[in-house]
């Protein structure tokens, strides 16, 4: 559906005189990518509407996406399956962020070490993996080093607010969405990994 979505508006560009053949598949590349971005982004602010998470989900997005851009690993192969993932990992989030807020608020003094040493083993992991090339999107020696400069600063920012927050703030959500962010990146990673050995 997106595709055709992409190839109407192509067309009608093409028939406008704004874009020539030679570059039909570019475009319809670059649309279906726009379209489906926004369509996940739609169902992720649904689900967080009618589930009462919009803060944790998109906290959840903020640190979520700029590091998954630039860290790569896994992605889906088509558009429906990226709509179907992407609403799977929202929902996870949703739930987990539930029901670990039940379990931290009253103990989060106590836990924080423990998200503490979980998220600096995701950094730590992230650091060494990170970028992991798709079929999709392969990189060369200088896209590898402009990716992996990208997630160090991104990695730096998160640290930083990690750090806010646990000695300043001490608001559960935002440790929970961040060590949930960084889980579904290194799990994407792994899957990455070991699409791209085989």
């Amino acid at each position: 559906m997106i595709h055709m979505i992409a190839e109407k508006m192509i067309n009608w560009q093409i028939v406008k005189g704004n874009l020539t053949e030679t570059d039909r598949n570019k475009y319809v590349y670059a649309y279906e990518i726009l379209f489906n971005q926004l369509v996940n982004l739609s169902i992720a602010v649904v689900l967080a509407f009618v589930s009462h998470e919009l803060i944790a989900v998109f906290l959840f997005l903020v640190v979520y996406i700029p590091l998954c851009k630039y860290a790569g690993g896994f992605h889906a192969e088509n558009n429906e399956k990226c709509m179907l993932y992407s609403s799977l990992v929202i929902i996870c989030v949703i739930v987990l962020n539930k029901t670990l807020h039940d379990v931290t608020t009253n103990t989060y003094e106590s836990i924080i070490s423990i998200m503490m040493i979980c998220f600096m083993l995701m950094l730590a992991f992230i650091w060494h993996m990170a970028p992991i090339e798709t079929k999709n999107k392969k990189l060369d020696e200088l896209e590898r080093r402009r990716c992996r400069r990208k997630v160090h600063i991104i990695w730096t920012i998160h640290i930083l607010l990690m750090v806010w927050n646990v000695l300043i703030l001490k608001r559960t959500c935002i440790s929970i969405n961040i060590l949930l962010a960084y889980a579904t990146v290194v799990w994407f990673l792994v899957i990455g990994h070991q699409k791209m050995k085989k």
